[in-house]
């Protein structure tokens, strides 16, 4: 069998006889595989452009997605062979074999990737509309890593498990954190549960979102194992505190952090043993990036990791304004020793009888509540209070939901206008981890209610 880096110059070299040449941009359809990061590693190395296609698009969308970043060619795992597209679709086996190695050892400097290249197109999550394609260069996720990397030391030797799909940049920026020493990841089987997956491998280092990380704490074998890595980088969305406070007493390496896609994955990260005395932070601001925050409170971001721009129907639309800021549409405080608050959204924002209202204060609290595993919080019209509150609740297994029980948990620990006036089932369409499309969910919230109100 191939090593890693084999089988990387065996895939540079049939994506050039294919016709992939430097600047060409390549569409992959596949689940976090070793593959798939042979593929990222092989089009490092001839200068194409990746365009990770999530999997959970349908075909109407995954097509829009490859016309509008003008993909010359579209790979798709054998998983995914079925799709139907206009588009030609090739099998990523027929390019990278079906390589199952270890996934390790391979720098940079060994694929000869040139930093000014471009190197990815990756969609947005499209939690304030439509998702869009964000170019990077390569000295863009590069500038990224070296960052992390002064904050938690990722070393040959060590294993990242793959639990974040590579198709967003929360998987695919462990990939070149990994070519910065050599590092290794190691990949779930298909269909394999986390906890399965952290209790047979020896990985060191794992990113979850705060529900992952709520589920693995329910699981006693898998605490131990998770006390053992190097760290355990937590973010995504609001993490609940008291979700932190249950992993510190467990002294579980954990890390919360804040980043975005056109950032290139982290921002700001907490150091070790910072999170403690800081409920709520997402730590300090890492290195080859700036921030400030507006008069109005958004958070603005520049430096080395900030995107080229926006890809819109093949054409390049800048991403920052005059003075190279990216405006992030979030919303947070610095506090004398430079660490960063994230409130919310400016876009899920309203405002309640004259008060402005961040629905993700409403949504931790409620994740903080027993039998809650998670919720989103939007604002629907109700007269001249303006919008107020409407929260979609997750329940644990084995709990129901109980909205007496929940209106008297927020009346105990918030404003009364921040108090949900209904607590509603969690929709079916949306997954346990998915970011959520809150202008929909407005738009339902508003139907259920107003189907209630025509029935008393």
């Amino acid at each position: 069998m191939r090593t890693f880096a084999e089988q990387i110059d065996h895939t540079a070299l049939a994506l050039e006889a294919a016709g992939i040449t430097q600047g060409n941009h390549v569409g992959v359809l596949s689940d976090n595989s070793p593959a798939f990061a042979v593929l990222i590693g092989a089009c490092l190395r001839i200068g194409a452009v990746v365009v990770p296609v999530s999997t959970r698009y349908p075909a109407a969308r995954i097509h829009d997605v490859i016309t509008d970043t003008r993909c010359n060619i579209l790979l798709a795992s054998q998983s995914f062979s079925n799709v139907s597209l206009p588009q030609r679709i090739e099998p990523l086996e027929t390019f990278t074999g079906a390589f199952k190695g270890d996934v390790s050892n391979v720098t940079l400097g060994q694929i000869d990737a040139d930093l000014n290249n471009e190197a990815t197109i990756i969609m947005t999550s499209g939690t304030a509309g439509q998702p869009r394609g964000v170019l990077h260069r390569l000295s863009r996720h590069y500038h990224s890593a070296l960052g992390s990397d002064t904050n938690i030391a990722f070393e040959r030797g060590h294993y990242w498990l793959m639990s974040l799909p590579m198709y967003h940049v929360s998987g695919l920026s462990v990939l070149i954190r990994a070519f910065i020493h050599g590092a290794g990841l190691i990949f779930p089987k298909t269909n394999q549960p986390l906890q399965d997956a952290i209790l047979k491998t020896e990985a060191t280092h794992l990113s979850l979102v705060p529900v992952q990380l709520s589920h693995l704490l329910d699981d006693r074998a898998c605490i131990e194992r998770l006390k053992a890595m190097e760290a355990i980088l937590v973010g995504g969305s609001a993490t609940p505190k008291a979700l932190i406070d249950r992993a510190l007493q467990l002294e579980l390496p954990i890390r919360t952090t804040y980043g975005s896609t056109e950032a290139a994955s982290q921002v700001a990260t907490t150091g070790k043993g910072q999170l403690g005395d800081r409920p709520g932070t997402s730590g300090r601001i890492l290195q080859h990036r700036q921030l400030r925050i507006a008069d109005d409170g958004e958070i603005l971001i520049r430096g080395q990791t900030i995107l080229d721009g926006y890809i819109e129907h093949g054409d390049i639309r800048p991403g920052v304004d005059e003075d190279g800021w990216f405006r992030s549409r979030d919303v947070g405080t610095i506090d004398h020793e430079g660490f960063l608050y994230v409130r919310g959204r400016k876009d899920s924002m309203f405002i309640s009888g004259g008060e402005n209202i961040y629905p993700e204060e409403i949504e931790c609290l409620l994740a903080n509540a027993e039998g809650i595993e998670r919720a989103i919080v939007v604002g629907v019209e109700q007269g001249d209070m303006g919008s107020r509150p409407v929260a979609f609740v997750r329940v644990q297994d084995g709990h129901k939901l109980d909205p007496d029980a929940l209106r008297q948990w927020t009346a105990e620990h918030l404003e009364s206008f921040k108090i949900p006036v209904a607590f509603l089932q969690w929709p079916g369409q949306l997954g346990a981890l998915g970011k959520s499309d809150r202008q929909k969910l407005t738009s339902q919230a508003a139907k259920l209610i107003g189907d209630a109100d025509r029935k008393m």
